[in-house]
């Protein structure tokens, strides 16, 4: 059986943000959960149905779903700044994700690609973000009581085993009211309340690190607790209850994403992925410091709260993130300029360049390269640039074929790139007018070619859109079409035209008839 090859699919990205935030939608209260009725849950369970088989407007059904997320979690977690801060790093990472699908691709297994994104993009992606949201929001950020360790969020290695956030988070909470676990959740006392008692059950399963809650079955938790403390005069303002709630909310999904590390890819990598989080945060304190020197210089008029001093504060930091953003870019340009064929920078030429940009723009562009895996197989891009050059080869693409495929396997490039093959012997077909042999050779390449081909779908698209008109399948054309439009991609014929029903009828017509026939693929 073939390995999976590419990034997560777009139903795999959704189902796992409402995962790790664990505000999937189900039928029933589950807690607290009356953000959303009956129907309305049915309505989002109904798009990630359409999410997982890509059917639909994939664009629209994306951003709902992940916008239904989003209110989800603003429900739970009290403080709304914190919520705007979690959907700001989902979008930032998302972004990523979509130019990485788009432009660059991937060689890898899924579960391979998923460890190369997480070192090579997602750490600094998160650390940038969660940065610049904090920069953003700190004039506004309530007073706040913390975990006193300074990466909190973050599992610790203890005794040869693993603290989770959760389990510290809720410790803290204990101490913070200043009262045990066990008087937290069942302050009647043990067999006088059957609900309270099955709450402090499930807390000791979560202390443990023996299971994790639903968000909304945390909150009721903690509320129940909080109520019942009050019934017996161990009152809990409100302030402090809603810093509780966020701080053990943030833990919760903090936890499930490093168990699910540590479950796929193992304890190792979870603490190197841990080390790499604290050392970026590390380098980029120097542009914090930078960023505030820049207020000192505005200190006079900084002191006086007003729409004008929103206004500078705003502008100051866009232009301070601006600035930021621009060293990175240069760093980088540099660090490709200067890299040699065994992808190792000079040491001088570094130092050099962290004195000038400082240590982040510097030192993650080596770190990331130094953390990835992604080799690519000997002459990849030679021989992939002569069997698209292949495409346009109507006359000896024949002859040329099977040479051509036997050069491809002999450098393995066949179980990197698997949609090489098929969209040659597809492009084959086609020359000879062969359009329902040609349609099924694409449609393997194309779908092989989904989340793994980056820039190279661009072609393979319009040319299987064309054979799926050709062979008069508009249910396939439409898919494919949708999925175009999802990146963006041109399709021929329609280009900047909106693609409803109506311009992509118009165009699959145009395409399907026999008479049109490219010169060039």
């Amino acid at each position: 059986m073939r390995k999976e090859l590419g990034y997560p699919s777009l139903g795999d990205v959704v189902k796992y943000v409402f995962r790790a935030s664990g505000t999937m939608p189900r039928k029933g209260a589950h807690g607290n959960n009356n953000i959303f009725s009956e129907e309305e849950k049915k309505s989002i369970q109904k798009k990630l149905q359409r999410l997982a088989a890509e059917e639909g407007e994939l664009e629209n059904n994306l951003y709902e779903s992940f916008a239904a997320a989003s209110q989800l979690l603003s429900e739970v977690l009290t403080c709304p700044i914190t919520a705007s801060q979690i959907e700001d790093i989902i979008n930032d990472l998302y972004e990523c994700y979509y130019d990485l699908i788009k432009e660059k691709g991937t060689l890898m297994s899924k579960p391979d690609t998923v460890r190369y994104f997480v070192t090579a993009y997602g750490v600094d992606v998160g650390v940038r973000s969660l940065t610049l949201s904090w920069l953003k929001w700190r004039p506004h950020y309530p007073c706040t009581i913390t975990p006193d360790k300074e990466f909190w969020y973050l599992p610790a290695e203890k005794h040869g085993g693993v603290t989770w956030p959760l389990s510290h988070a809720l410790k803290w909470a204990y101490d913070v009211v200043g009262v045990s676990q066990t008087r937290f959740h069942q302050p009647h006392g043990i067999g006088t309340d059957y609900h309270l008692d099955n709450n402090l059950k499930c807390a000791k399963s979560w202390t443990s690190g023996q299971a994790i809650p639903s968000m909304f079955v945390l909150k009721k938790n903690l509320d129940d607790s909080f109520q019942a403390l009050s019934d017996n005069g161990i009152f809990v303002e409100n302030s402090k209850r809603n810093n509780i709630i966020t701080v053990v909310s943030l833990s919760r999904i903090s936890t499930m994403i490093a168990k699910d590390i540590e479950h796929y890819y193992g304890t190792d990598f979870l603490f190197d992925v841990i080390a790499q989080i604290k050392k970026y945060v590390s380098w980029i304190q120097e542009e914090i410091i930078e960023y505030d020197h820049e207020l000192q210089k505005h200190a006079t008029f900084m002191n006086k709260p007003s729409k004008q001093y929103h206004q500078l504060r705003w502008k100051i930091l866009a232009g301070f993130w601006g600035h930021f953003e621009a060293k990175k870019t240069s760093a980088q340009k540099l660090i490709n300029e200067h890299m040699g064929d065994d992808h190792k920078v000079n040491p001088g030429i570094i130092n050099w360049l962290e004195k000038r940009y400082g240590p982040y723009s510097a030192l993650v562009p080596i770190d990331s390269q130094n953390r990835s895996n992604a080799d690519k197989p000997e002459r990849f891009e030679d021989i992939v640039e002569d069997a698209l050059k292949m495409l346009n080869d109507s006359a000896s693409i024949n002859d040329s074929l099977t040479i051509i495929c036997d050069e491809i396997r002999l450098h393995q490039i066949d179980k990197h790139a698997p949609w090489l093959i098929p969209w040659l012997q597809g492009a084959s077909c086609y020359w000879s007018g062969h359009y329902g042999d040609a349609f099924h050779y694409y449609q393997e390449a194309y779908t092989l070619a989904k989340y793994s081909a980056g820039n190279y779908q661009y072609r393979l698209l319009n040319q299987y859109l064309e054979v799926a008109a050709k062979t008069g399948r508009w249910r396939d054309f439409k898919k494919a079409a949708n999925w175009a439009s999802y990146l963006n991609f041109p399709i021929r014929w329609l280009r900047e035209d909106e693609p409803n029903d109506e311009n992509l009828r118009s165009v699959y017509n145009l395409l399907g008839n026999p008479k049109l026939k490219y010169a060039r693929l």
